[in-house]
């Protein structure tokens, strides 16, 4: 491209010299040359600024369908409503987590919390807004690196890295009393299950399925006072 702008250039020039050749010699010859050398750099010249033009709209294009691509990648793995991540995410990170956790020897913890709401909550609007401070509080009370996501309308999913099933039900626990002392009181309860690398399974399928169990046997209990139970997953022979 650089090299027709400099074969213009100097046609433009040539062209010009040869007016006042034809001017001080008054041959004609050489002015209709000079016009015809002018054409043609001229020719030149608007042909790369198309092509300039052109390369142009492509890279913006391109840049269109990259940003459009990366959007569309985001929102599959994000909940729309508290903007955090997703099940899906949450399930496709426990595999390499669990895997780095072995290759260095320590543990990694999955909390499962269960959100129970008063039985003034009738519009799915309500609804909303209760999530969404939730969500608030609960991404302010753990770790930067801790990993947080709505897997439903009511259950969030932690990861935690470097974190037994002891640090993980200590950290429930700072959740219930973050939501007790900060929280929207009409959520009820906060119930929660807790499993481990490699405590409670070598696998991300065997430990989240104990953390569930744990949450759901949480659950059962919402007739016992207080904010709700924080159950660690029984250790049994198959871990």
């Amino acid at each position: 491209m650089v090299k027709r702008r400099y074969t213009s250039v100097g046609l433009l020039v040539a062209s010009g010299a040869v007016v006042i050749s034809g001017v001080a010699l008054g041959q004609t010859s050489l002015l209709i040359g000079a016009w015809l050398c002018a054409a043609a750099a001229v020719s030149v010249l608007l042909v790369s600024d198309l092509r300039v033009r052109r390369g142009g709209d492509e890279s913006e294009k391109d840049s269109q369908l990259i940003s459009l691509a990366s959007e569309s990648e985001k929102s599959a793995v994000m909940d729309p409503v508290t903007g955090l991540q997703n099940g899906e995410f949450f399930n496709a990170v426990l595999i390499p987590k669990v895997a780095t956790a072995r290759r260095r020897l320590w543990p990694v913890t999955v909390v499962l919390i269960r959100l129970n709401f008063d039985n003034s909550i009738q519009s799915q609007y309500d609804n909303d807004q209760l999530i969404v401070k939730f969500a608030v509080l609960l991404s302010r009370t753990v770790r930067e690196a801790d990993i947080v996501c709505r897997l439903s309308n009511f259950v969030f999913g932690l990861i935690l890295d470097d974190t037994d099933e002891d640090g993980g039900a200590w950290t429930a626990e700072r959740i219930q009393i973050a939501q007790s002392k900060y929280g929207d009181d009409r959520i009820v309860k906060v119930s929660a299950g807790v499993a481990s690398y490699p405590t409670h399974g070598m696998d991300p399928v065997t430990i989240l399925t104990k953390a569930t169990e744990a949450m759901e046997k949480a659950v059962t209990n919402l007739a016992l006072p207080g904010l709700g139970l924080v159950i660690v997953a029984p250790q049994g022979p198959n871990n």
